[in-house]
């Protein structure tokens, strides 16, 4: 509670901008890798031929994994710090979103097991990415209000990247 008080409002003078920017980078980190899963519907539909409701079963994996740690994190959120669990988090996405797109490569003889796979992974990444998005908010709540605006900025921000890219392509 005392580092709570210490840290609230407090941004370091000259600061302002770079803070702003890194929350920003931040908020974006969390959503672009579910983002990037849910628009390759293309790749998703070529990879997984039989599975007509792929993309809906990873949407469903993703929001059940962010549900169950989001009811964690009301009761344990305070028990690890802030610094563990975004670089936790950052290195289980990045190795989570390293092996996922492979599944069906790797187990191209078993395209069921590989399905379950995936929404396992994506379940995992909605796992993940409830931790981050806690964190980062939780994080950014400590500084003033356009903090917390940077954080969601980054958000809309990594959602339109990825639309756009999923236009141009």
């Amino acid at each position: 509670a005392e580092v709570t008080r210490a840290l609230r409002h407090r941004v370091p003078e000259g600061k302002e901008t770079a803070t702003y920017i890194v929350v920003m980078v931040l908020g974006a980190g969390f959503m672009l890798p579910f983002f990037s899963m849910i628009n390759a519907v293309d790749f998703l539909n070529d990879q997984y031929p039989g599975h007509k409701n792929v993309v809906t079963d990873i949407n469903t994996a993703y929001n059940i994994g962010g549900f169950v740690i989001y009811l964690l994190l009301l009761f344990f959120a305070q028990k690890v710090s802030i610094l563990v669990r975004t670089v936790a988090g950052y290195l289980s996405m990045f190795v989570l979103l390293g092996i996922t797109p492979f599944w069906s490569v790797i187990l191209s003889n078993q395209i069921n097991t590989a399905s379950w796979l995936l929404e396992a992974s994506m379940f995992l990444i909605g796992v993940v990415s409830g931790v981050l998005n806690a964190t980062i908010l939780g994080l950014a709540a400590l500084f003033p209000p356009k903090y917390t605006q940077s954080a969601l900025t980054g958000v809309g921000a990594a959602g339109t990247l990825i639309s756009t890219s999923r236009i141009i392509t």
